[in-house]
């Protein structure tokens, strides 16, 4: 799988010195029709988890430096979640709390500063919110494409529009891939697959549980409020509506 996984796994395995590397995919490169075409690209870095936390800030240190013709990776925005009641007012405290435990910066905002920081939220609705930097939207086909092209240079073969057919495994241990354009010798697979890893997976008579999701999304007319920011991809925080289970970007 040529996705935001794949291909970072084929750039940090050819910064350790795999040169020997073949990143396999169905569709056509970069954008393979997969859920990283797809992808929001929302980076977060608030977690009751620390080493997930970890995961992000790793992940917004190396997008920050990866380079790409069309321009940046990853668009430091921020995000702003917000509370319409005291419960999630109570959850929203605690994340700042545990976050700030783990070493990240974020703020709580009253319900007059969250209108200043975005101009679509009414006021009177609020009773607060949670603010955050560092953190924001990945670029996820453009930051696909810059690790590989990182891989490649270091010697990976990038094969798009390959299918995989089946695995070689011989006295318990993978030998080959098979795909539709012949035979690929492997003494280790890595499946990055996404929604089609259960089918990778049996080719080795493993189970893997996943299960595809739905997300709708709607693309809006232009908003007024928003007019003057327009132009400014990384002007305005994502905006996080947990209770309504929404996000605006």
């Amino acid at each position: 799988g040529a996705g935001v996984v794949g291909c970072a796994v084929a750039d940090e395995l050819t910064e350790r010195g795999w040169a020997n590397v073949t990143l396999l995919d169905r569709g056509p490169l970069f954008e393979t029709g997969g859920s990283t075409t797809h992808a929001p690209g929302l980076v977060s870095r608030t977690s009751p988890s620390k080493m997930m936390q970890a995961f992000a800030d790793q992940t917004i240190a190396k997008f920050a430096t990866l380079e790409h013709p069309e321009g940046p990776c990853l668009l430091d925005t921020g995000a702003l979640e917000v509370a319409l009641n005291e419960e999630r007012l109570a959850e929203l405290h605690r994340r700042h709390g545990f976050t700030t435990s783990w070493g990240f910066e974020g703020r709580m905002l009253t319900p007059e500063e969250c209108v200043a920081d975005h101009p679509i939220l009414d006021g009177a609705l609020l009773l607060g919110g949670y603010r955050t930097k560092g953190e924001g939207i990945a670029r996820a086909v453009r930051a696909a494409e810059a690790q590989a092209r990182r891989a490649e240079a270091r010697g990976a073969r990038l094969l798009g529009r390959t299918r995989v057919t089946g695995i070689t495994v011989r006295g318990g241990r993978v030998t080959a891939v098979e795909t539709a354009a012949g035979t690929i010798p492997a003494e280790v697979v890595v499946c990055c697959a996404g929604v089609w890893g259960p089918v990778v997976a049996g080719y080795v008579g493993m189970s893997l549980p996943m299960l595809p999701t739905e997300h709708q999304y709607a693309i809006t007319t232009p908003v007024a409020a928003l007019a003057a920011h327009r132009d400014a991809d990384a002007s305005l925080p994502i905006l996080r509506h947990h209770d309504a289970g929404i996000y605006f970007r």
